[in-house]
């Protein structure tokens, strides 16, 4: 284009008072968009509260040990206040020893909470969706066994149907490992399936 208006075009390379501007917009084009990564201050948006965790946890020194330092104590609160009512005397809170009993509420609360557990609400709401859909997977896989075979394995069914239920077993394992499942899918389908799977093989 400047060829046409008769002008020499100006390379940014050469030097003169156009070296390092933009030649369309006619501005220095030096300051980038986003600060380097050395020019923030850990902490430095942080106050009150947070601030006096972070100091606690020595965030100024190394920020990574500071989460994961926060998240341990956090997580362990949390573990003995879900795990209270297996330390509760039986006979202390009745309507609790009814849901304990029933397995509504089981040492699996604990487990779970701390497969799912990470340092934000978002990561942390996404790893408990990812372990109800292995669960889901987990059961409706043993639900599909039950309806081919409601009895499952016992002494009197053909041996068919233990060598079908293996190979269910296996292929659902199989397909778990192999399958680009989030890591809380696949534990949560692989380590419930497996207590069906010994159910329904068993005897």
């Amino acid at each position: 284009m400047a060829r046409l208006l008769g002008a020499s075009p100006v390379s940014p390379k050469q030097g003169g008072e156009h070296a390092g501007q933009d030649v369309e917009e006619g501005q220095a084009d030096r300051k980038p968009l986003l600060p380097k990564k050395d020019d923030f201050v850990i902490g430095e948006a942080e106050s009150g509260a947070r601030a006096a965790i972070g100091q606690l946890f020595g965030r100024k020194y190394n920020a990574a040990f500071a989460d994961d330092a926060e998240l341990a104590v956090r997580a362990a609160f949390v573990v003995v206040l879900v795990g209270l009512p297996f330390l509760i005397p039986v006979g202390t809170f009745p309507r609790l020893d009814a849901l304990m009993k029933a397995g509504v509420y089981t040492h699996g609360a604990i487990i779970f909470f701390i497969y799912n557990l990470y340092k934000t609400i978002g990561e942390t709401i996404m790893n408990v969706v990812c372990g109800f859909r292995g669960t889901l997977l987990a059961v409706v896989n043993t639900w599909m066994m039950y309806w081919l075979f409601p009895q499952g394995v016992t002494e009197s069914t053909p041996d068919y149907v233990f060598w079908a239920g293996v190979a269910n077993g296996v292929l659902f394992i199989s397909a778990m490992l192999v399958l680009n499942w989030q890591m809380s899918t696949t534990i949560f389908a692989v380590s419930n399936f497996v207590f069906f799977w010994m159910s329904f093989l068993q005897p």
